[in-house]
């Protein structure tokens, strides 16, 4: 009876965790698990000298979604793109929730050149996205800003301000783009080159195993 008892308790125990660390719609982690990840990670660079970057994404007029289809065409749509991003990023890269349709994502052992390639590819990926719902096919584009720890902050705070900032320059510059450190330093106005920097990202010897041949 106390076995018994004992392991009733751990799974609750293991439940509470899970439903305060997980986004309850997309299963992403959420603001507080990113939080503490990003402290160990923080910790790892410091010691380590290891790179760690930062992107915040946000989807494109996601609003007009939930006004042409409603909010359950738009969970739906969270819900691929979470799945998409969980296809493409490794293991090791935390994909969270950030609010709304804003997610962050903190790229393991990543500076802010090889973030740049992989924001692009993510980019890319939900911009040829087919989402299905209700017989329709939902089309959506996202807007990306990237931040290297280090030369862009030492804290989730400022690197998070860091990155909102130029996503908002995305937005601004027309959307469906990635802004971040290359593109201050002018190599993102040339999109050839940022192209064959997600190529690379994708072809090269240590490219991420999660990204699809077919995506």
């Amino acid at each position: 009876m106390s076995h018994f008892y004992e392991r009733t308790r751990e799974r609750s125990e293991l439940k509470l965790t899970r439903l305060a660390t997980v986004d309850p719609l997309t299963g992403l982690a959420n603001r507080a698990r990113l939080i503490d990840v990003f402290l160990w990670e923080q910790a790892q660079a410091r010691r380590n000298g290891t790179p760690l970057s930062l992107l915040m994404l946000d989807l494109d007029r996601f609003k007009r979604i939930n006004d042409e289809y409603g909010h359950e065409a738009g969970d739906a749509v969270l819900v691929a793109f979470a799945r998409m991003l969980q296809q493409r990023l490794r293991e090791i890269d935390l994909i969270s929730r950030f609010g709304g349709e804003e997610f962050l994502v903190l790229l393991n052992n990543t500076d802010g050149k090889r973030a740049v390639a992989v924001a692009e590819v993510l980019r890319q990926s939900l911009e040829q996205l087919d989402i299905e719902y209700q017989g329709k096919i939902l089309k959506l584009t996202v807007s990306i800003g990237v931040a290297e720890y280090g030369p862009d902050g030492l804290d989730l705070d400022t690197l998070s301000r860091v990155a909102d900032k130029r996503l908002y320059q995305a937005k601004a510059s027309g959307r469906n783009c990635v802004r971040g450190p290359i593109a201050e330093s002018g190599v993102e106005r040339e999109g050839a080159l940022l192209n064959n920097a997600a190529k690379e990202f994708q072809s090269g010897s240590d490219s991420r195993s999660a990204i699809n041949s077919d995506s």
